[in-house]
């Protein structure tokens, strides 16, 4: 069954309210609509209709968060801390705005046995919306010129 506009609002809201102070962006796709356009290899193993939510770092994230985190000295035995610091933020807001939900989480840098990463990031962020690649037919009198 689909979920209603307002069920996807009461999910995606309260993460935006908590994760867009500090430097991320939030946006919800339909597992089927990333499905679609990723070979069966990279496939996520939900339902079409499932909810995901794509969050995304930008620049203000780094000193709103991460130098924060790296003032703690936290991360010494880390060996990727930018990854851990984004792996602790999201969870954290996730189990805060959530708590009744169960919720999978994938992070970009997580990969299968087989070493293929566990989803296309890229790419969920181009169906979410959150990214546009460019290709130079999309530019207009390109100042390169044509090559």
């Amino acid at each position: 069954m689909a979920m209603s506009s307002d069920t996807v609002l009461n999910v995606v809201e309260p993460l935006r309210e908590s994760l867009n102070p500090l430097g991320f962006e939030v946006y919800p796709i339909k597992i089927g609509w990333y499905n679609a356009v990723v070979s069966a290899a990279h496939q996520l193993h939900y339902s079409a209709d499932t909810l995901a939510l794509v969050v995304l770092s930008t620049p203000s994230m780094f000193e709103k968060v991460f130098l924060p985190f790296l003032q703690t000295g936290c991360c010494e035995d880390f060996r990727d801390p930018i990854d851990q610091c984004v792996a602790q933020t999201v969870r954290s807001c996730v189990s805060e705005c959530l708590p009744e939900q169960t919720v999978d989480i994938i992070f970009d840098h997580e990969m299968l046995p087989n070493r293929k990463p566990k989803f296309l990031a890229q790419t969920a962020a181009h169906v979410a919306g959150a990214a546009r690649y460019y290709r130079p037919s999309d530019v207009q009198d390109p100042p390169w010129g044509n090559k």
